[in-house]
Parts: C-alpha cells; structure tokens; sequence
C-alpha cells in the first residue's frame, strides 16, 4: 500500500491532481490500485468495518485530494491527454 500511496504522491506532483484512470498505460498496477481503493471506500461507507481500508488510509488520501468518485474520469483520458501533448509539440516544431 505504500509503494503505491508513494506513486500516487509523484502521479500527483506531476498532473496536479489524484485523478488516475482505471487503465493508466505508464503505471498499471497504480491504476488498479486506485480502482482498488475506491471500491474499498465505498464498501467502508456502505457496511462500516468489512473493508480492508482504515480511515487512517482514507484521511491520508484525502489530505492528497483524492478522488473517490472515478465516474468522474472518462476512460479515454490518458490517451487525450498524449494526444494533446504530441500536438502541442508539432505546433512548437512547425513554428520552428
């Protein structure tokens, strides 16, 4: 847990936020582990006590901004986002 809490504090400092996508190509088991800990957090809120997250966890995510609603990201965002990022950098190319 805390290899990937680590993780998630650099995918933070590089993107600004904790919105990691289910299916995230550079770190997949990050990915799943964030999938992970939404599915805990909402069982821990459902049925107090049968989840294996702790609030210790939960505050320590929180204090990160995590986001516990992964509706919110459509499945496709990494790959906008490179898309992005590769046409911005023709851009800079052609104005060169």
């Amino acid at each position: 847990w805390n290899t990937r809490y680590q993780e998630l504090e650099e995918y933070q400092a590089e993107h600004g936020n904790c919105l990691v996508p289910h299916k995230y190509p550079p770190n997949p088991a990050l990915g799943m582990w964030a999938k992970t800990q939404r599915r805990e957090y909402s069982v821990w809120k459902n049925e107090k006590g049968k989840s294996s997250i702790t609030p210790e966890r939960i505050k320590l995510l929180e204090q990160l901004g995590f986001v516990w609603d992964g509706s919110i990201m459509p499945s496709t965002w990494w790959y906008d986002q490179q898309w992005n990022m590769r046409y911005q950098e023709l851009q800079e190319y052609q104005a060169e």
